[in-house]
């Protein structure tokens, strides 16, 4: 494997940005601990963190006179905030609830702006970014466990986080930055082998989740990162093997070993796994398992369909849905698509697949560029992550959570790592400048 050129002088990152980012990273996991009464949506140590990150970044550029770079997804992230803004109190009853769901926006944008100017300044960043997330959600992970385990096999036992639907959420996110952080460059034999065993920490939490929208987007990740590995088997990949057969493992294990003193209920995961198939045939609008006036999926659908019907081009508002007239279920809208289109309308709707469709065409473009490159593993490892998780965002509701913002802020960095940007388009832009363009009249 050969290094990146551009990246061969790397500019140490000042300590006080690493010690902050480790406490930032410990806390994105604590989604069961709010500061704000009333607000059970996220308001946390981890927003405290960011909040105070986001405005000492802003007097250090300023003092130092830092160039501040943007980036495409916060040109899309800003416009999303703006249609956002236009009819937040359309539907809305609680417009604190409304102002709260909007300000995550607002904030999700301030964490990418902010963390793309200190990757652009300090690269090596990255490293230490993973690192503190993977050990982050081992912790987490073991806190489960330990819960589950002393609450005398309590489903509901769900350690820092909130619910079982945070537990799967975040665990299978943390699982594919595990595995990113495992094949990144310099990772030392011995912690590499260390974090093997800390995977299956992390699996058995997405195992105990019961979440078949997110069992189904590993299964999709298993399969393309087999299919990655035998693209191309070779140096680097090797390393990642001992990690895949071990998790595949493990999850037969938990499947097959009835009985077993690792789940909270001996069978849970295996009940799940088995209604796998119904759960696709409801979301797919099979009649024969939609017949059930009670069924949670249609009922949300048939709501949306009725909101679009009513307000096609804007939507009812975001953060609207919950306590609408068209929400019969009494819950937020759970898949991700499927809100944007209820409360941005057809308009917001073609954001979210503008942004969706940006972060599978860049995804692949670095894994494209990064191969024969110390990067070329945790390059394609990032791109089966975004790929595979777009499925159980289908269902779910990722633009609140956390680890979705900084997944993105991953794919930022391996851009610059990678691409080398934006340096890489200044430049291109002073040549521009510099070397005018000769005409010839032939």
């Amino acid at each position: 494997m050969t290094a990146i050129p551009s990246l061969e002088t790397k500019v140490p990152v000042p300590r006080p940005l690493i010690v902050w980012l480790a406490l930032v990273a410990a806390t994105a996991y604590l989604t069961g601990f709010g500061l704000v009464p009333g607000v059970a949506n996220n308001i946390g140590p981890f927003e405290l963190g960011i909040g105070l990150l986001v405005v000492a970044s802003l007097f250090y550029f300023m003092r130092y006179n830092l160039p501040v770079y943007n980036h495409f997804l916060a040109h899309v992230l800003s416009i999303i905030i703006l249609l956002a803004a236009v009819n937040l109190f359309k539907m809305s009853d609680r417009p604190f609830w409304a102002i709260t769901q909007w300000l995550l926006l607002v904030y999700a944008l301030a964490l990418l702006l902010t963390f793309y100017n200190w990757l652009v300044q300090y690269p090596d960043l990255l490293r230490y970014l993973l690192r503190f997330l993977a050990y982050g959600a081992v912790l987490a992970a073991l806190w489960v466990a330990v819960d589950g385990f002393l609450a005398g096999g309590d489903i509901e036992a769900t350690g820092p986080f909130r619910n079982r639907v945070h537990v799967g959420i975040y665990m299978a996110s943390a699982f594919w930055i595990v595995l990113i952080y495992i094949s990144y460059p310099d990772v030392s034999l011995r912690e590499r082998g260390f974090l093997y065993i800390c995977l299956l920490l992390v699996l058995y939490g997405v195992a105990v989740s019961g979440r078949r929208s997110i069992y189904l987007a590993l299964i999709v990740g298993f399969l393309l990162l087999s299919l990655g590995l035998l693209y191309s088997f070779r140096g680097g990949y090797s390393r990642i093997v001992p990690a895949f057969l071990l998790s595949v493992g493990f999850l037969a294990f938990l499947y097959f070993g009835e009985g077993s003193v690792l789940l909270p209920n001996s069978f849970f995961f295996q009940e799940r796994v088995g209604t796998i198939e119904e759960r696709l045939r409801a979301f797919a609008g099979d009649e024969d398992v939609l017949s059930d006036d009670e069924n949670f999926i249609l009922l949300q659908r048939q709501g949306m369909w009725n909101a679009l019907q009513d307000y096609p081009l804007l939507g009812i508002g975001w953060g609207a849905f919950y306590d609408s007239p068209y929400s019969p279920t009494g819950h937020e809208m759970h898949s991700t698509p499927q809100r944007f289109l209820v409360e941005l309308g057809i308009i917001g709707f073609t954001l979210y697949l503008l942004l969706t469709g940006y972060l599978l065409v860049s995804s692949f473009r670095l894994f494209w560029r990064a191969r024969g490159t110390s990067y070329a593993l945790p390059a394609l490892i990032l791109m089966i992550a975004l790929w595979s998780m777009h499925i159980s965002w289908a269902y779910n509701r990722s633009i609140t959570d956390r680890l979705y913002w900084l997944l993105l802020v991953i794919l930022m960095g391996f851009e610059i790592h990678i691409l080398g940007l934006p340096q890489r388009r200044k430049r291109q832009a002073g040549k521009a400048v510099s070397s005018p363009v000769s005409s010839h009249v032939g």
